[in-house]
């Protein structure tokens, strides 16, 4: 009886976030799902670790987000370090963020854990470092689609450098 509770208070999470686009703040999500806090916690952690939902800092706002099954199948082996990453990656945009301003973000010392992580990344094309034109030696990363449409825009009006 309370395995089907907790599937009918994830659907409802689910769909409660799919609906909300921008996100949900834990107070929104608590009186919109009328249960016990404890129990729509252990709710939130188990949609967390299985990356149906996942947690964005909005102007000091802690938000709840949706994730789609094909997006989450993305994430699936990738460990909390990685996933941060990419957020932050994401959280850039179209300007990209250097290799030194993921270290600081993540608090990272170490150049070894930071090449692991942004390996794995690549591998999974989620993300594309990319050389910069100006100061050569440093790295840029970007998202892996963006990097996809600036390869097809500057092959189709044949501009190759920025």
């Amino acid at each position: 009886m309370e395995f089907m509770e907790n599937i009918s208070y994830e659907l409802s999470i689910l769909e409660f976030l799919k609906k909300n686009t921008d996100g949900i703040n834990k107070e929104t999500l608590m009186s919109e799902i009328n249960a016990d806090d404890k129990k729509i916690a252990e709710i939130l952690n188990n949609l967390i670790s299985e990356n149906r939902i996942y947690l964005t800092d909005n102007k000091g706002e802690h938000l709840f987000k949706y994730r789609s099954e094909k997006e989450a199948s993305k994430f699936r082996d990738l460990s909390f370090e990685e996933i941060q990453a990419y957020e932050i990656i994401i959280q850039t945009g179209n300007m990209g963020i250097s290799t030194n301003d993921i270290k600081y973000k993540l608090g990272i010392n170490a150049n070894a854990i930071l090449n692991r992580i942004l390996k794995k990344l690549e591998k999974k094309l989620l993300v594309k470092s990319l050389k910069m034109v100006n100061m050569k030696n440093k790295k840029v990363i970007i998202f892996y689609l963006l990097y996809l449409l600036l390869n097809f825009y500057l092959t189709k009006y044949k501009i190759w450098f920025l």
